[in-house]
């Protein structure tokens, strides 16, 4: 048996509440502009893809 999945912070989002507080600790703790969070957003997913490539 399993539980229910969570609903999602944002309705019709992939976005889970990890990658949601990650950004939003990158914006206002960390001061980085939004095209910087997305550059190491980018690298994560390509460097997630190359290791898991098969």
């Amino acid at each position: 048996m399993r539980a229910p999945q969570p609903e999602p912070p944002i309705p019709g989002s992939f976005a889970t509440p990890s990658l949601l507080a990650w950004i939003v600790n990158g914006k206002y703790v960390m001061s980085l502009p939004l095209y910087r969070i997305e550059a190491d957003l980018k690298a994560c997913v390509y460097f997630v893809k190359s290791v898991f490539r098969v």
